[in-house]
């Protein structure tokens, strides 16, 4: 089963081949048997036609060196767009381990494949989003490793930008950072102006986080939105939905003070490691915000600017406390002002219910530290 994150997975092969030269070689040979199998299968096979591909697999070792040629990656892609234009069971995982493959290449003579493919439509086409995202990851992928600079892939990178998918202008955002970051170069005034208006402007959460994520890798300032301003979350226990807090902490606040504050709403100690997911789901790495015990790489800082973050009102993150309790609450922005005003914050302006008990049984926990 081929990773998540083709980016960072292809860099850490890379390393792998330079330490092992050699590995790689048996791959190769399998990889090239089953892409012959693959294509007897599709023989007189045309498009929209339905085919069953859950006998083939491709790729299994996806860490594993793979070195192919010019030639074999062109017929691999000729493959791959007779593929993608049949239906039937197992199209997507074939679909997946082809661009993997292909991808892992960093190949720049094919630039016009990844291109093509980020704006190639189907109707009903459930592969469309993951698609793009692995088409944007190789061609930051082709960037970091050509011996010169690639305008053609930057370019492609940054239209994604402006695609009419809400996830494929987030991807795009994120992998046009990491283009740069991985090749170890500062990316041009163009792209952060680009990124920044993306951040400030997307109506979607998703790419306007995912471009505040990039200007932070890219050590550009991130836009604290409203400056001087307030933001009020809704938050509620998820084994208790009537029982909530409205809690209001200035723009500037962190997420680390907005869990000291959800801890003193419930009268709770602040004793356990905690987590936040800004997409409000427990699915990506890039959208958590873990205490410094969990988050070892230190991606992301705690400390971040709530107004950082790109929320709007009615979004809704997820809040974990207690790994072992696995306390999870469900922290919904209510709105944002743009004047403070007077008082002192983090506070809570509504209650409603009795919060649950820490510790039922073990007798007054006393308040947050």
């Amino acid at each position: 089963m081929v990773g998540n994150e083709p980016l960072e997975d292809w860099l850490l092969r890379d390393r792998i081949a330079a330490e092992e030269p050699h590995a790689g070689r048996d791959l190769r040979r399998r990889v090239l048997r089953r892409v012959e199998q693959l294509e007897g299968v599709l023989e007189g096979v045309a498009e929209g036609d339905r085919v069953n591909l859950e006998g083939v697999y491709l790729w299994r070792s996806y860490l594993e060196p793979l070195r192919l040629s010019e030639g074999e990656l062109e017929r691999l892609s000729r493959v791959y767009r007779k593929v993608m234009g049949v239906r039937g069971s197992g199209i997507t995982r074939v679909q997946e381990e082809l661009l993997w493959i292909i991808g892992g290449a960093g190949a720049r003579t094919l630039l016009p494949f990844w291109i093509e493919l980020l704006t190639y439509t189907k109707a009903r086409d459930q592969f469309s989003k993951r698609r793009r995202a692995l088409a944007l990851a190789a061609l930051a992928y082709a960037f970091i490793r050509a011996e010169s600079h690639s305008p053609e892939a930057i370019a492609a990178l940054e239209s994604g930008l402006r695609h009419k998918d809400a996830a494929t202008r987030g991807e795009a955002a994120y992998y046009l950072a990491m283009a740069f970051v991985r090749r170890g170069e500062p990316a041009p005034s163009d792209i952060i102006d680009s990124l920044g208006s993306c951040a400030r402007k997307n109506r979607a959460l998703r790419p306007r986080y995912l471009a505040r994520r990039a200007l932070a890798a890219l050590g550009s300032p991130l836009p604290v939105e409203p400056e001087g301003g307030v933001y009020a979350f809704k938050v509620w226990h998820h084994w208790d939905e009537d029982t909530y807090r409205v809690i209001e902490m200035e723009s500037q606040d962190s997420l680390d003070i907005l869990h000291r504050a959800i801890q003193r709403a419930w009268s709770w100690d602040a004793d356990h490691l905690y987590v936040f997911y800004v997409d409000g789901a427990l699915r990506e790495r890039r959208f958590e915000f873990a205490h410094d015990a969990v988050d070892e790489a230190g991606d992301y800082a705690l400390g971040m600017p709530v107004g950082s973050l790109g929320l709007r009102p009615r979004h809704r993150l997820l809040y974990i406390f207690d790994f072992g309790e696995n306390h999870r609450f469900t922290v919904q922005c209510d709105g944002v002002r743009e004047d403070a005003g007077s008082g002192s914050f983090p506070r809570v302006v509504e209650a409603v219910g009795e919060p649950m008990e820490q510790y039922p049984g073990w007798g007054d926990q006393g308040s947050a530290r």
